[in-house]
């Protein structure tokens, strides 16, 4: 009975990914036709683009905007069935590198990443990749307006389970909206004030409970929001 019902859910992981990928590609179709002809109009308007101009960019943003939602649909139906390979990574330097990565075009901001030495995962590296990159990345989004942002990541003990804990000082949210977070597509603020499509967190989510982990937020509006998760039961603090 274990055997038929994995091979189901194996089948259908793979039907849920064959329906991503043919919708995704019916979707990419008109959008591109959208941006060709956005093109073509730029060009025939020559100097009078600028009376139009502000409604171009508009149709770009948009573009830009379904183009990466359309991506996040099919990162989240292979997830549904990827293997996971674990190996020993050193989350410390990991997350101090995604860091460095995703500030690069942001030197303005001051913001102080505070890491703590030696914490060790075994995880799937590309997975935890993805995992590092959002997190962090909302950080960085939601202490956007501090005058100076403070993320720190840390680990310790909770119970029987090493817990790896990304806190921030950004806007935070209703903690009544916890549950809310780690939905697909969800958002708890408005597209121009923070800009995203609400898959990220969703994506976390499924990767944790891929290594058989768990994870959880505390938060407050206007305060900031630590994200607490562990790769269960493998990880170490050394140092």
């Amino acid at each position: 009975r274990v055997k038929e019902r994995t091979e189901a859910l194996t089948l259908a992981n793979e039907q849920l990914e064959s329906f991503a990928h043919s919708v995704s590609h019916d979707l990419r179709a008109p959008l591109r036709a959208i941006s060709s002809y956005s093109h073509f109009l730029e060009m025939d308007l020559g100097d009078e683009v600028t009376k139009v101009e502000p409604h171009l960019d508009k149709i770009k943003v948009a573009i830009t905007r379904m183009d990466t939602l359309i991506s996040d649909i099919l990162r989240l139906a292979r997830l549904g069935h990827q293997a996971v390979r674990r190996t020993r990574i050193n989350l410390s330097i990991a997350s101090q590198q995604i860091f460095k990565s995703l500030i690069l075009s942001d030197n303005e901001r001051i913001i102080r990443f505070e890491v703590e030495p030696g914490i060790f995962v075994y995880a799937d590296e590309a997975l935890t990749q993805i995992v590092l990159q959002n997190i962090i990345g909302n950080a960085i989004k939601f202490t956007e307006p501090r005058t100076e942002a403070v993320i720190r990541l840390t680990a310790g003990e909770h119970g029987k389970r090493t817990w790896v804990q990304f806190a921030d000082n950004g806007v935070g949210f209703d903690p009544k909206y916890k549950e809310q977070v780690f939905k697909d597509f969800a958002r708890l603020h408005r597209q121009d004030q923070f800009p995203g499509s609400g898959v990220g967190l969703g994506m976390v989510r499924r990767i944790i409970e891929l290594h058989q982990g768990a994870i959880d937020v505390d938060a407050a509006l206007g305060v900031g929001a630590t994200f607490s998760l562990t790769f269960d039961p493998l990880i170490s603090v050394s140092g």
